[in-house]
């Protein structure tokens, strides 16, 4: 994400913070233990879970209103944050302004991210300024306001006015209308995960492979792993080769590596030269060579100077040695041998027995091929 809502904690620029907590009001001492002093995004999220979370935002919503009303310090800031996170971007700015009105140097900043965001570009210098045109990071905001300015347009991917009339859309049933709500929202709102759930699921229920992708990955995000991993295989069995190679990386992690190999085959269908290497280092491993050796060759041939290619002339080196192509073999063999302790072992565990049982030794490989050849 371009920008994020920038919390006032310790050790943060001079702007985040704003003169410690919240004064104390005045009156019943019962709500002031209801309310804690709240002026930043990490408390209004601690108030938003002790008051019971999503459920309870209603009534949550409600004490800080009163709180608001009650003349109390910082609830109109922690409004903003959390309708901010929840995607309602126009009450956000509605709250923020009347924190920003007071002086409240993190409201003022978030309604710059949020008018930048929008492309309304003088209010944002505007609030901008207001934190301190002295301040390195409103001086970075307003370069890239000029720069944006200078390169013309916004993609639709990242105009926030088309907001209203995808939500229209999405209300009224429209699943496509919806994911582009939620992506918009994630990507360029500063909506939080848990918020965008709702926007891309109807997409990954009609059968969307991508939505179903990034579905995965808000619940892997918000540390949901079974549903994280059921619309990984959703989308993998729809063919989005990232999920292939995800189910691929599950199934090996749980020893399956007939399943694994069978996911980056498909994940390999994307051209990665990653996914290739991985499909054909399980067909060598199960002495399939002549399967392994078109997968291989391509990771040899377009890895460059990724840190998978060690790895990849390891295999392809042993592939074609058992092919009984020694002379082809040898460059990628020493290609793997001078690298392959720092390169490929040392991301292994030394004490995973299985995987170490199964992993090639490309110096025994050329020794061998290098014998064929003076045979």
């Amino acid at each position: 994400m371009e920008d994020a809502v920038l919390p006032a904690l310790p050790g943060a620029s001079p702007h985040r913070e704003h003169g410690g907590r919240g004064g104390q009001r005045q009156g019943d001492p019962r709500r002031d233990t209801e309310i804690p002093a709240l002026n930043d995004e990490r408390e209004a999220e601690e108030f938003l879970t002790e008051t019971g979370g999503e459920a309870s935002w209603p009534e949550a919503r409600g004490l800080l209103l009163q709180a608001h009303e009650d003349g109390y310090e910082g609830a109109a800031y922690v409004l903003g944050v959390l309708h901010e996170q929840r995607g309602d971007l126009g009450d956000a700015e509605h709250w923020y302004g009347l924190a920003a009105a007071h002086g409240l140097q993190p409201a003022q900043w978030n309604l710059g991210l949020l008018c930048k965001r929008q492309r309304r570009y003088e209010e944002a210098e505007r609030w901008f300024r207001e934190v301190g045109e002295d301040d390195e990071d409103v001086v970075e905001q307003l370069a890239r306001i000029a720069a944006i300015r200078a390169g013309g347009g916004v993609g639709p991917g990242k105009d926030l006015r088309r907001l209203p009339g995808l939500r229209e859309r999405a209300e009224a049933g429209d699943v496509h209308a919806s994911y582009a709500y939620g992506k918009i929202l994630g990507d360029w709102g500063g909506a939080d995960d848990r918020h965008l759930v709702r926007w891309i699921e109807p997409a990954a229920l009609a059968g969307d492979p991508q939505a179903a992708y990034d579905l995965a990955e808000l619940y892997g995000a918000l540390r949901r792993p079974t549903l994280r991993d059921q619309w990984y295989r959703t989308a993998a069995e729809a063919g989005h080769h990232d999920a292939c190679n995800h189910m691929g990386w599950l199934s090996e992690h749980h020893r399956d590596y007939q399943e694994a190999e069978r996911w980056y085959v498909r994940a390999a269908g994307g051209g990665s030269p990653l996914n290739a290497m991985l499909a054909g280092k399980l067909k060598a491993q199960r002495g399939a060579y002549a399967e392994a050796e078109p997968f291989l060759h391509m990771a040899w041939e377009q890895g460059g100077d990724s840190a998978y290619r060690t790895e990849a002339a390891g295999y392809y080196g042993l592939v074609l040695h058992r092919l009984g192509r020694h002379a082809e073999a040898v460059e990628p063999l020493r290609t793997a041998a001078a690298r392959w302790e720092d390169d490929v072992r040392a991301r292994y565990s030394r004490d995973d027995l299985d995987v170490l049982s199964r992993t090639a030794d490309p110096e025994k490989e050329l020794a061998e091929a290098e014998a064929a050849l003076t045979a």
